[in-house]
């Protein structure tokens, strides 16, 4: 495979790879004792599903559903899609893994135990069915809670495995990826993966067994160094010299520990690196907490504006956090998923209010220098001093006196227009319909104004924005919120086994097993299973349907298609063709023997004559 690959010999790379998956169907069933074939086709997975996609996802709809068995335990108390069977580690052994190998035992000698006490209590049932009628089965279905359940298996060998050989101390440098971490690089194949409950069980195994573990020392140590800024900086007043200096010296110092992992990141993969916008979110989430305590501890001076961008950093990093959460997850997928998207337009929408901005700055800004703190008197209409509020006194007749007046003195918002920043600040403000920065302005006597006015107020405020909500409303519903949850959730266990793991822990085999088995409901798998086979399934193609898996399920037969309807019709008419061909030379024949027969008597009689 890796010669065609090099080769980039599209016809062959198929037809070896459907050949390998063609070993592994029989009888319309998959055989387990062949899946090690596919290691052919993932163990190249990253330069498959870069170059070859179109195959990759070909290959998942066919091996979408591996029913190894087609037995159905009809009680169990196992969760949907989770892990079947025990994967021991059969690499290094830590203390951890020789003291649950301790406690393994002993709950075994306990289930032993309690497997005889069980038989001893059925036994008394039996001897005493007046018990078991009227105490013991109540009680059973009281608290049945069990599940009609079947195994599956993702066949992918080798494809969450690492490289058994490897260098420590290059491996704590610049780790070596396997296909999963390289399945999340590609957008088309990442969603086509976890369309599958292959994706979403093989996520489950990897955070029940390690993930939800590290992610939550992850979120800890976080939560420890968002705390000790925040602490330091709302209560500064109230807390001594000494503990202040504590707060900020391990605020520094977990910002050096987050900061470590973010090298590493850069480390491995620069250029995704910078692409990444919330890679200098994370940035600006450590350093800006770092600074403001280096700039506090040599002041002994809070500085208010870098302890107030801080915060806001270090909270919304905080709020983050739960994106790996299910219950928060799909909302925040839905939100992640549709700014991605819609950041180009708000590109877009940015470039028009700098235009607009530029434009209004250029027409209202002052022509003379003036100063908000000395009246300039001058005749500029655009003089803040000519456009501030005048107050005169009203003698008791009623009449206006002219001769003086009071100015309330300008402010910086009166023209904020004077400096390009202040500019596009006001047109923002006139995005959202308050008018308040032209206010100020007689849009009668300046026509260019007023024109400019009516522009922005169509285009902005009413074409774009309200094009920007439907653009939203329509990502939103066409977003896969369950997929785009999944991926991130593969992107943490992604950082978790790449930045957090040593390189040890990446080659335990309980960890990273060569095929994984998981226990799936059967109400869910068959709802899944029939959904799959609608026209409403926006997978590459429909999966692939075994006849175990339809034993197990009780699949209706599908209704067949217009063309296999078609194809059905062609058939029978070529076999009617067929027939009518066959009878007419059965005919033909006949007519001939007679017609010799006729002729051999007609020569006899004459002979004989």
């Amino acid at each position: 495979m890796k010669t065609l690959i090099e080769q980039k010999d599209d016809k062959w790379i198929r037809i070896l790879g459907h050949s390998c998956i063609n070993k592994c169907l029989q009888e319309n069933n998959h055989l387990i004792s062949k899946i090690s074939l596919l290691s052919i086709i993932f163990e190249n997975f990253d330069e498959l599903s870069e170059y070859h996609p179109a195959f990759i996802a070909s290959a998942l709809s066919l091996i979408g559903f591996i029913i190894p068995s087609t037995i159905v335990n009809p009680k169990s108390t196992s969760s949907h899609l989770s892990k079947y069977g025990r994967y021991y580690h059969l690499y290094n052994t830590t203390f951890i893994d020789i003291l649950t190998s301790f406690l393994r035992d002993h709950w075994i000698s306990f289930q032993k135990s309690f497997q005889n006490f069980l038989k001893s209590f059925q036994n008394f049932q039996e001897n005493h069915p007046l018990f078991r009628d009227l105490i013991v089965q109540p009680v059973i279905d009281y608290y049945d809670v069990g599940h009609s359940t079947t195994i599956l298996a993702i066949p992918l060998p080798n494809f969450v495995s690492y490289p058994k050989k490897y260098s420590p101390w290059r491996e704590l440098l610049i780790p070596k990826a396997n296909p999963f971490i390289h399945s999340n690089k590609v957008e088309v194949i990442n969603e086509e993966f976890y369309r599958y409950l292959n994706g979403e069980a093989l996520l489950k195994f990897k955070w029940n067994t390690y993930g939800r573990k590290y992610y939550l020392i992850i979120w800890t140590i976080y939560t420890v160094f968002l705390c000790s800024f925040v602490v330091a900086a709302s209560f500064y007043k109230s807390i001594s010299q000494t503990t202040l200096s504590i707060l900020l010296n391990i605020t520094i110092c977990l910002g050096i520990w987050h900061l470590f992992f973010e090298l590493r990141q850069f480390i491995f993969s620069p250029l995704a690196y910078l692409t990444s916008a919330w890679n200098f979110f994370d940035l600006g989430a450590f350093l800006l907490p770092m600074i403001s305590s280096f700039i506090w501890l040599q002041n002994n001076d809070m500085p208010t504006e870098w302890a107030t961008f801080s915060t806001l950093l270090l909270e919304i990093k905080f709020l983050l956090f739960f994106r790996a959460i299910q219950f928060s997850g799909d909302y925040f997928s839905m939100i992640l998923g549709v700014a991605q998207r819609g950041f180009s337009f708000l590109i877009i929408l940015g470039f028009i209010i700098v235009a607009f901005a530029h434009s209004l700055h250029l027409l209202l800004r002052p022509t003379v220098d003036v100063s908000l703190d000395y009246p300039s008197y001058s005749d500029d209409p655009n003089d803040p001093w000519n456009l501030a509020s005048t107050y005169n006194a009203i003698d008791p007749n009623g009449t206006i006196e002219g001769s003086s007046s009071l100015i309330e003195p300008p402010t910086a918002t009166t023209n904020m227009f004077m400096m390009m920043g202040s500019a596009i600040a006001a047109v923002y403000i006139m995005l959202t319909g308050d008018t308040t920065p032209i206010s100020y302005w007689d849009l009668d006597s300046d026509l260019a104004l007023l024109i400019l006015t009516i522009l922005f107020s169509f285009v902005a405020t009413i074409y774009l924005m309200n094009l920007f909500i439907g653009v939203l409303s329509n990502e939103i519903g066409e977003t896969k919120t369950r997929e785009a949850y999944l991926i991130l959730r593969a992107e943490v266990l992604e950082e978790i086994e790449l930045f957090y793991m040593l390189p040890y822990q990446r080659r335990k085999e309980n960890w990273f097993p060569f095929i994984t088995f998981y226990e799936c409901h059967i109400i869910d798998l068959r709802e899944h299973t029939l959904y799959t086979q609608k026209d409403k399934w926006t997978g590459y193609k429909k999966p692939y349907i075994s006849k175990a898996l339809n034993e197990v399920l009780h699949l209706p037969e599908e209704p067949p298609s217009l063309k296999k309807i078609e194809e059905a019709i062609k058939e029978q008419k070529e076999i009617i063709d067929g027939f009518k061909k066959t009878i007419l030379k059965e005919i033909q024949k006949e007519i001939q023997n007679e017609t010799n027969k006729i002729i051999d008597s007609f020569n006899n009689s004459k002979t004989n004559a």
